[in-house]
């Protein structure tokens, strides 16, 4: 799964930075059937499969799954290319060796056997805009004439035959031989076209001769690029989604999409959990997937516009549900927001609040460090206060230490000890926003795969680079140079954990009444732009999640409110409680 989400982040960084008309994806294919045998895909196969044999490389089992990987990347690639830019085609440079398939039968065909990569399906289905079969062959061997035709027969009898370019290898074949190919593949117009594959050189013999022929007698007037009906006049949409189970991916997951017409279509989750569909038809549409441990289903609801992919992040698991227990507050609870937050509710101060104008509940939790395994804590709109040791020194500035909500809320692991944790699904609630906002931020969950909750995921340093990371409401991070605009660049790097602080969260920081890592802990993300719905505008917001709170900075606010801490203790405590005090 690794490097498939490495592949996509390549790919999305290319997208995002460079003004492409397209993406042609080549190798993308086993070498042969005897690869894939490396421990990670071996053992995802075993688990999927319930097996505890080295299956052989011809294992027809075996084989269909490593074909399924490829065509999920696939798909993910398509999906999240017309994420960012819906106008981009994506085509395969495709394996056609030897004789076209044997009768016709796509299944006894070399790219399906051989190298697993099953080409024809990702052009039935739509995952890719069009294919260039490489059918490299000799004009000049009758043999590989006959391979040529054979596979030009079976393309031409294809549905999606007007979504095919035939790959000539103009190198191996000169002028007469190449003009022979090409004339065969485009003489009925059926095609989407033909293409030439120079390696080297571009044609034996003179090569001139050959680029006056093409010119003279085949593309006079050049060679356009075609249109496709898909780009200029769509009438289906698209879906993006992960699939996660108490925090963690759920691969090879069955999903049932059910929309319009009572339409019902299944798909399955790779091994990062990331799934998608095409073609779908535009309306209200809902995905459905079950907990693997109760059976359970859970359902989303998503819309879909014709052109357009839709993002949905679907957790099966529910959350366990804690019963509130509330208690005395802690004096030093008041002492430290005196100390904090009385200046802005006095107006003494232009800045966002530290914790909020009023705490919403006092109580305890368990915690088994602490005196009867329990201790007291405070709940404020930004965060937690917690006194875990009463018999500690009160003059002490950790003694009152506010929680790791942050990460809590991303992992869904609930800390109950110094070293202990109870599983639970992650928060799905937006970090940043209006809480019912028709364009919701990314939801705590979506920041796993970009998050250092365990001291991975470092990123390297980049003081003094424009900030252009972008994330998106499924997780899916990129990059967009417009965002050049805000002139907002990585002031400083934070070798803790491994992560850049912004220029504008750095001067925030460094204005705090505390000191900041008391406050935030130390950053667990890169900065990343993504949009979300404030004050009933949809809006740029940029956000950094850091190991005890969030910070947002939305250009659009006034000035001193353009940094703001996010109500993770509201979230929090709807999150691990299902209530919300703060609203009655």
């Amino acid at each position: 799964p690794a490097a498939a989400d490495y592949t996509v982040s390549v790919l999305l960084r290319l997208i995002a930075r460079y003004d492409l008309d397209g993406l042609q994806l080549d190798y993308i294919r086993y070498p042969s059937a005897r690869f894939g045998y490396n421990p990670v895909s071996l053992q995802r196969f075993l688990q999927a499969t319930g097996r505890g044999d080295r299956p052989a490389a011809n294992d027809p089992q075996w084989m269909q799954w490593r074909r399924d990987q490829v065509t999920k990347l696939v798909k993910r690639i398509y999906l999240n290319m017309l994420a960012q830019k819906p106008a981009m085609e994506l085509s395969v440079a495709a394996i056609a060796w030897g004789e076209g398939p044997p009768n016709g039968d796509w299944k006894a065909s070399s790219p399906y056997t051989r190298t697993l990569q099953d080409w024809a399906t990702w052009l039935d289905d739509g995952y890719v805009d069009w294919v260039a079969p490489m059918m490299y062959s000799r004009e000049s061997d009758s043999t590989q004439r006959g391979w040529y035709d054979g596979w030009l027969n079976w393309i031409k009898a294809h549905p999606r035959r007007d979504a095919i370019a035939v790959g000539v290898g103009s190198w191996l074949n000169d002028s007469g031989g190449n003009m022979a190919q090409l004339r065969r593949a485009t003489d009925d117009g059926a095609l989407l076209g033909a293409s030439l594959y120079s390696y080297s050189i571009p044609a034996t013999g003179d090569r001139i001769a050959f680029f006056d022929r093409v010119r003279g007698e085949l593309w006079s007037d050049g060679a356009p690029a075609p249109t496709l009906p898909s780009k200029t006049a769509a009438s289906t949409g698209f879906v993006l989604g992960r699939l996660t189970g108490s925090g963690a991916a759920l691969s090879n997951a069955t999903l049932r999409l059910q929309g319009p017409g009572g339409t019902t279509r299944y798909v399955s989750s790779d091994g990062s959990g990331v799934w998608g569909d095409v073609g779908l038809a535009p309306g209200d549409w809902s995905a459905t997937a079950s907990d693997p441990r109760t059976n359970t289903e859970r359902t989303v609801p998503f819309s879909v516009a014709a052109g357009r992919v839709s993002h949905v992040t679907l957790e099966v698991a529910a959350a366990v549900v804690e019963p509130w227990t509330p208690a005395q507050p802690d004096r030093a609870f008041g002492e430290l927001w005196n100390r904090t937050d009385l200046a802005v509710a006095g107006r003494a101060t232009q800045r966002s609040w530290m914790w909020g104008p009023k705490s919403f509940g006092t109580g305890s939790e368990s915690y088994r460090e602490s005196p009867g395994g329990r201790r007291v804590v405070q709940y404020w709109d930004k965060s937690r206060m917690e006194v875990s040791n009463p018999a500690a020194n009160r003059s002490e500035l950790w003694f009152v230490t506010n929680g790791l909500l942050t990460k809590e809320l991303i992992s869904g692991k609930w800390q109950v000890g110094a070293r202990e944790f109870q599983q639970q699904a992650p928060s799905l609630t937006p970090v940043a926003g209006d809480p019912a906002g028709g364009t919701p931020a990314p939801s705590y969950a979506a920041f796993a795969a970009v998050a250092s909750l365990d001291g991975d995921r470092r990123a390297e340093p980049r003081a003094g680079a424009a900030v252009v990371n972008t994330i998106d409401g499924a997780g899916n991070a990129g990059a967009n140079d417009s965002f050049r605009r805000y002139n907002v660049v990585n002031a400083e790097y934070n070798a803790e954990l491994g992560h850049n602080i912004p220029n504008v969260f750095r001067g925030y920081l460094g204005a705090l009444p505390l000191p900041w890592v008391f406050v935030m802990g130390y950053p667990i993300t890169e900065a990343y732009w993504t949009q979300a719905t404030v004050a009933g505008q949809t809006r740029d917001v940029l956000v950094q999640m850091y190991e005890r709170r969030v910070l947002t900075y939305t250009p659009s606010n006034p000035a001193a409110f353009r940094v703001e801490m996010g109500n993770v203790g509201q979230h929090y405590y709807r999150w691990r409680y299902n209530a919300a005090p703060w609203e009655k």
